[in-house]
């Protein structure tokens, strides 16, 4: 069947809303592809047109979303990574975050697919490694991964709990951790 590229697009895009609609509160091994078109709107038949099954969908859905981040990563430094510095890095990660936070969100939860953290940590080492702006021999990755995981950890923090603070202050909170450390930080809004 020779379909219109438009109405081909269209339909995967139905279909990848729909999943993340209902994989939002539920494992992928519980997904029925019925009730999944019919969120779309097809049948169960179309939907076998775009994918072997659930789990080719989630791998898609995956790939689809490490592909916009890593672009949208890159585009925010077209400069190269070496550019960035700390106060920019913090600003592309809540912006990464704002674009991609409810999908990533979704992946590393409770209904989501372990693999895929360290996929989009893999991801997100050169803005990591920006922060240093410099290498730190052998223990460069453990510094880049603590970075990433506290980073990662607040923003995630931050979404869940329906962003209590502004974006302003949360910039300034990362900011403030990353170059005066976690308690140096901590410190500063201690109330006695």
């Amino acid at each position: 069947m020779n379909k219109q590229p438009e109405v081909t697009a269209r339909t995967r895009k139905m279909f990848m809303d729909a999943f993340w609609k209902i994989f939002r509160n539920t494992p992928v091994e519980k997904i029925r592809i019925d009730a999944l078109a019919k969120e779309a709107g097809y049948n169960r038949t179309t939907f076998y047109e775009y994918f072997e099954d659930i789990y080719d969908l989630l791998r898609q859905a995956e790939e689809e979303l490490l592909s916009e981040y890593r672009d949208e990563m890159f585009s925010m430094f077209p400069e190269g990574m070496n550019s960035i510095g700390k106060t920019d890095i913090v600003k592309a990660l809540v912006s990464l975050f704002d674009t991609f936070g409810d999908r990533i969100l979704i992946l590393t939860g409770k209904t989501g697919d372990s693999s895929f953290s360290s996929r989009l940590e893999k991801q997100a080492m050169p803005l990591m490694r920006g922060i240093l702006g410099a290498d730190a021999g052998e223990y460069t990755n453990y510094i880049v991964t603590f970075v990433y995981n506290a980073v990662t950890g607040v923003l995630r923090y931050w979404y869940e709990n329906g962003r209590q603070i502004p974006e302003e202050s949360i910039l300034k909170l990362l900011y403030g951790m990353l170059s005066d450390g976690v308690l140096n930080t901590a410190l500063k809004y201690v109330t006695v």
